[in-house]
């Protein structure tokens, strides 16, 4: 039998606060949930019949349901297709259960009910289109559940989906609404903000996450009317995150190649436009113009440029720009390589040089007691980065860097990385 699932991963039970240490008391829907999962006495299928009886209930719905999801996986699934299917289930708990069965891995799952998909496809549309503008474009509390936030976060894979086919969600019909939507204002913080207290209950946050999605999803509709509205989003909105996303969204919705280049001299030209270089640079090569290669330029790292010769805001960077280029065929990508092979705070990681694993304050947990043990807890993370580098070096054929590449053969100390290069030299001669 399996054991039970911390909810939470771990329910804190102390807290750091400005005052030091506060004390924590569980919330009686988690005791209740806790008690019955982590019981000793109690059978499976004793477990399992509790469980369901709490999912009925709003406060201990989602604590069960993801407990019950840990010991019978089965039991979980019918329970949530249940739930949304009944006549009498409130909108916001259909789509609380909706995202329930397709977030994370479960419609990888074998036995998850593939016909469920396109069944939450319909709902989930014809909730956008029946109310989904009044219900978001108000000022709403915390994270809230809305047929539109529910909309955005699946086309753009965040909090929580992960690969869903997009193809039974596409509608045109939701491009007006969800346009309008971008207006939507600022959440506000909640009442109960648990034990850190970021801003007064009802103040602005600053912030709407689910709005801050909605131009991926017009870049998965392909409907050339949001084009407009994205340019104002880019250029104007004080949300920076949607910025970005308009960015991204513009590079995959302008057809007019010249159209796309004018935006990305804007964005070069002018320095407060630099967050956008990135996610343009994406867009612009999964629309397949190799134009996007400069975005990725290393010159555009934004605020975090005085980070960069730290490790982990290196790795962060890098990794992003590689995992953009992965299958990605373009002589430009020699440019992008080459110089990320030049910069020094990469190529010094990648010889081991003592030294080259600078400590930045607040990275580590636990930090390492010198450089050397830095470089040591790297070593994953530097030949991870540097095999997806040689993989686009092996992809284009990258007979240029062979220079390069041979003088990290011959200087690295890291044996795996000298392996690595010499493979990678074998495969482009």
């Amino acid at each position: 039998m399996k054991t039970s699932l911390p909810l939470l991963a771990s329910f804190w039970l102390a807290a750091l606060s400005p005052w030091g240490l506060a004390k924590m008391a569980p919330s009686p829907a988690y005791l209740e949930v806790s008690q019955v999962a982590d019981s000793k006495e109690l059978s499976l299928p004793e477990k399992v019949a509790r469980l369901r009886e709490f999912v009925r209930k709003e406060e201990t719905r989602m604590m069960a349901l993801y407990q019950l999801e840990f010991i019978d996986t089965t039991a979980a699934t019918d329970v949530a297709i249940a739930l949304f299917r009944a006549a009498d289930t409130s909108r916001p708990t259909k789509l609380q259960m909706g995202h329930f069965l397709l977030d994370g891995i479960r419609p990888q799952r074998e036995s998850f009910p593939k016909e469920f998909l396109a069944e939450f496809a319909r709902y989930l549309v014809q909730a956008v289109l029946e109310g989904g503008e009044a219900e978001f474009c108000q000022k709403l509390e915390g994270h809230p559940t809305t047929a539109v936030g529910e909309y955005a976060y699946l086309a753009s894979n965040f909090d929580g989906y992960k690969g869903i086919d997009f193809a039974p969600f596409k509608d045109a019909r939701v491009v007006p609404i969800l346009i309008r939507c971008l207006d939507a204002p600022d959440n506000t913080f909640p009442a109960n903000q648990g034990c850190v207290i970021r801003g007064k209950p009802g103040e602005a946050t600053g912030r709407n996450t689910a709005r801050q999605q909605i131009p991926v999803a017009f870049a998965k509709l392909g409907d050339a009317r949001a084009i407009k509205p994205l340019e104002t989003i880019l250029f104007h909105h004080a949300d920076i995150y949607p910025r970005m996303n308009a960015a991204y969204a513009l590079a995959r919705l302008i057809d007019q190649k010249e159209d796309r280049a004018a935006i990305g001299r804007r964005l070069l030209a002018e320095p407060d436009l630099i967050w956008f270089c990135l996610p343009f640079g994406k867009g612009l090569i999964e629309a397949g113009d190799d134009a996007g290669v400069e975005f990725l330029s290393m010159k555009y790292v934004s605020e975090s440029a005085d980070r960069i010769v730290f490790p982990n805001e290196l790795f962060y960077q890098l990794d992003q720009r590689l995992d953009i280029l992965k299958d990605f065929s373009s002589p430009k990508v020699g440019d992008f390589v080459g110089e990320i092979l030049d910069f020094a705070p990469w190529r010094d990681l990648v010889l081991f040089k003592p030294g080259s694993a600078r400590i930045a304050p607040n990275d580590y947990l636990h930090p390492p007691k010198d450089e050397a043990e830095a470089l040591e807890l790297c070593v994953p993370r530097i030949v991870r980065t540097y095999g997806a580098m040689l993989e686009c070096v092996k992809l284009n054929k990258l007979k240029s860097l062979s220079g390069k590449l041979e003088e990290i053969s011959r200087q690295t100390r890291n044996e795996t990385i000298g392996k690595m290069t010499e493979e990678s030299l074998s495969a482009i001669r």
